[in-house]
């Protein structure tokens, strides 16, 4: 039977089980099986499980297959009763991955002021272990890559991203790198944003009074998420600001007051505090008219016989769903005077109905008055938890990014699915309440990803709602546990040997035979003879050790980002050969290329003198290249236009001997060779600009490339039917070795293992023997770059040893 989720939009997602499936059908359904972006839901398929029709049908005598990921959803009391209820069905085995490869999550990251500190949780302790965490902006860019190691005792491991708050602003997505699924990507929305936020106070108290100072208490609620900065409006307000709070400013000079309303026009946040200056000015830049009667009053009286708590905050105020803590109360604030629209622009109230928040947009600003003051002098708001949260809601509407009053629904814009790929929302996604969307759990009906509109953009996210892992370790008696295996290659070579021996054997023994030199006691001694070698011969080829020449077996590493251009940066780059790629912005290709160039350096370990460190990822516009042989650079159609000091940097690398390999991956679609040329050059002008191009010329018969090492004639990749262009020979330019090779071939992907070495792609139309070729490819080319046209020197040995012989007979003479 198949057992499929039915989403809803409330979330409660009814398991729908089918009738009994044939085997093929089953098979069928389970080779279409993908992983889902939201925890299983054991409960409500142990709820279908239970209906009286479901049991009749499967009956008590199945086998039942178990596939899990190993960990606990909810109280493992749950999960007992969970396997409890499988094994009514019958025999239940549970397949599961093994401890170290089960999944780990990327939690949502946490705020050390300046900058984010990333976290990541694995299922149980283990092992030393390190993984790599990168954050990039939404059009994939890379911004920053950071090393979490994990010691042996340690479940959680975190790391800080130390950048300033300028590129911290442009993370979107942060994910653990090489690890598939929707749990270890974490996306930021504009509440994660660092926004600059501008003081400016009315008193004089903030050196020498802190505790009495407008603003003491603000810039303590500020300061461990945002950027504080401190000036005059015209400074502030120049710079880049998204919100200036102004801590009971009086009355505003002309030439500042509109400076804050143009500011305002284009998308600031004016808030304002009130205070014994603000009741007692004339100033019209606020969001509603005030109360004034010969000054700004406060009612009549300047305090109540009780303080006054705070009403509950409306459905469509930017303070929606804020809890209110009981021990809050005002004493004094600032009224406003009644009219038609204040209703309207009043975010919070006391509950006598008075203002004390009041709102307009203005523009693609907003003008916002708090009409109690900043401190502790009207009030004891600033010393509650909700006047943080306040402040967030309010600096969150910043750049017109935050939540819009009157926004109820936030439908889906982008999810993620089972493998952490960011696309567009199926029909099966649904709408999540603007309200509760900081509560929401991810479920088939609202799996993770962004939600909301053009102008309001909130994350659901995995790694938001777990805190532990915890595997399964106690199931009932009876239930078998084993681990996924996986599809394995049986090696045929020892058998067919073994085959070729008994025929080779067969035929000698025929041979002799119808020669007539087998008599009858001879042919008996030889037979003996021969079954006893024979014996040998399978005895050592089934129970050998076996050796394999040129195992091309990948260790588990990563590429390394050498950041800064110091003397420890210089030591570390020269210790050891690196290979090096270039960061294109396609997390796909980047990938690859880390992929393909390790799987390169382990095959120059295993066959030659070179031994290369781990692969090195660099940025043509920010990075040094000259401490790097060889780099690897996949073309895009979306690569961007070079900076002139990019420009610069590359011709500079390829003038002191540096090369290049520049590969276009487009084999796959090629037609004509001139058309591969058409594109390529293309290509190359548009990424290199107005960097000058040699001559190119496909690798003549006889290069150097093509006998660096190995002896090959063609140059096979991921695809085989590619010419490869080299500059043409100029014998006084760096000894005539070509500083580019051009092809298309899609080398990378063909090179590319996984940790446990296998292959990642597969090559077209070779097979094995095609990937072969291109490591033998990648070492020729290795070498070359490493030695240049040494081994093409070696054409002159013929007549070098001519000339020796003439030399040896003149002296004979």
């Amino acid at each position: 039977a198949r057992a499929a989720p039915r989403p809803s939009a409330g979330g409660d997602a009814a398991i729908e089980v089918s009738d009994l499936l044939t085997p093929k059908e089953a098979g069928q359904f389970i080779q279409a099986l993908t992983p889902q972006p939201w925890p299983v839901d054991r409960q409500a398929l142990l709820t279908s499980l239970s209906r009286k029709e479901v049991k009749q049908t499967i009956g008590d005598k199945a086998l039942v297959a178990w596939l899990s990921d190993g960990l606990h959803v909810g109280a493992p009391a749950q999960t007992l009763a969970f396997a409890q209820a499988l094994q009514g069905f019958g025999k239940v085995r549970v397949y599961t991955e093994s401890p170290r490869r089960r999944a780990m999550v990327l939690l949502a990251p946490r705020d050390s002021g300046s900058s984010l500190v990333a976290r990541v949780l694995r299922p149980e302790v283990g092992p030393r272990s390190t993984v790599w965490i990168r954050a990039t902006t939404e059009d994939g860019r890379l911004i920053d890559r950071v090393p979490i190691k994990f010691a042996a005792d340690e479940k959680l491991s975190e790391q800080l991203f130390d950048i300033p708050v300028s590129l911290r602003n442009e993370i979107f997505r942060l994910d653990i790198e090489g690890v598939p699924g929707a749990g270890a990507v974490f996306l930021l929305d504009e509440r994660w944003r660092r926004r600059p936020v501008g003081l400016i106070s009315g008193g004089g108290f903030e050196s020498n009074q802190p505790l009495l100072s407008d603003l003491y208490y603000l810039e303590r609620a500020l300061n461990p998420y945002n950027e504080v900065r401190h000036g005059n409006i015209e400074l502030l307000t120049k710079n880049g600001l998204s919100v200036l709070m102004l801590a009971d400013v009086g009355h505003l000079p002309e030439q500042d007051r509109q400076t804050l309303e143009a500011w305002i026009e284009q998308g600031g946040v004016l808030v304002r505090f009130a205070g014994p200056r603000l009741a007692a000015g004339i100033d019209t830049l606020v969001p509603v008219p005030l109360r004034n009667t010969g000054g700004r009053s406060l009612g009549g009286a300047l305090s109540w016989q009780e303080p006054m708590p705070l009403g509950p905050f409306g459905d469509s105020s930017p303070f929606a769903k804020l809890e209110i803590p009981n021990d809050v109360v005002i004493n004094r604030q600032v009224l406003a005077e009644p009219s038609p629209e204040m209703n309207a622009r009043t975010w919070a109230r006391l509950v006598d109905g008075t203002p004390l928040v009041t709102g307009l947009s203005k523009g693609d600003g907003w003008l916002i008055l708090f009409h109690t003051s900043a401190n502790t002098d009207w009030s004891n708001l600033a010393l509650s938890g909700l006047f943080v949260d306040m402040l967030r809601r309010v600096i969150e509407l910043g750049e017109g990014v935050g939540d819009e009053p009157g926004v109820d629904l936030l439908p889906p814009l982008r999810v993620l699915d089972g493998f952490g790929r960011l696309g567009p929302p199926n029909a099966d996604s649904f709408a999540i309440q603007a309200g509760d969307i900081r509560r929401q759990i991810p479920d088939s009906g609202h799996p993770p990803g962004l939600y909301g509109t053009s102008m309001v953009r909130r994350a659901l996210n995995l790694g938001d709602k777990i805190d532990e892992l915890v595997p399964i370790t106690n199931l009932p008696a009876g239930i078998e546990s084993v681990s996924f295996g996986r599809d394995r290659q049986v090696n045929l070579r020892s058998w067919l040997m073994l085959s070729a021996m008994i025929l080779a054997l067969a035929d000698y023994m025929i041979v002799l035979w119808m020669r007539g030199l087998l008599p009858l006691g001879r042919q008996q001694r030889l037979g003996s003879a021969g079954v006893f070698l024979l014996c040998l011969s399978v005895l050592a080829l089934t129970h050998g050790v076996p050796t394999y020449a040129q195992t091309t077996i990948s260790g588990a590493g990563e590429s390394e980002v050498l950041e800064s251009l110091n003397d420890e940066f210089l030591v570390e780059a020269t210790r050891a050969v690196r290979l090096a790629y270039v960061i294109t912005g396609d997390d796909e290709i980047d990938s690859i290329s880390r992929a393909g160039l390790i799987g390169l350096s382990w095959v120059l370990r295993q066959r030659t003198a070179v031994e290369p460190a781990l692969p090195v990822a660099v940025d043509p516009e920010k990075d040094s290249l000259i401490l790097y042989p060889l780099l690897y650079w996949p073309v895009t159609d979306q690569q961007s236009l070079l900076s002139s000091d990019a420009l610069a940097n590359i011709d500079h690398y390829l003038r002191v001997g540096g090369m290049i390999l520049l590969d276009t991956r487009d084999q796959a679609f090629r037609g004509q060779i001139e058309r591969a040329k058409a594109r390529s050059t293309g290509l190359l002008q548009q990424m290199l600009g107005n960097l000058n191009l040699p001559s190119l010329s496909i690798v003549p018969q006889g290069h150097a490339l093509t006998q660096s090492f190995y002896l090959i004639d063609h140059f096979p990749g991921r695809w085989e039917s590619g010419d490869v262009w080299v500059e043409q020979y100029q014998g006084g330019v760096n000894d005539g070795v070509s500083s580019l090779v051009i092809g298309g071939n899609d080398w990378a992907a063909a090179w590319a293992l996984s940790p446990s070495g296998n292959p990642l792609f597969p090559v077209v139309p070779g097979g094995e023997r095609q990937r072969e070729l291109a490591f033998r490819f990648g070492i020729n080319l290795t070498m070359y770059a490493l030695t240049g046209n040494y081994k093409a020197d070696q054409v002159h040995i013929p007549a070098i040893l001519r000339r020796l012989k003439r030399a040896e007979s003149t002296a004979i003479e």
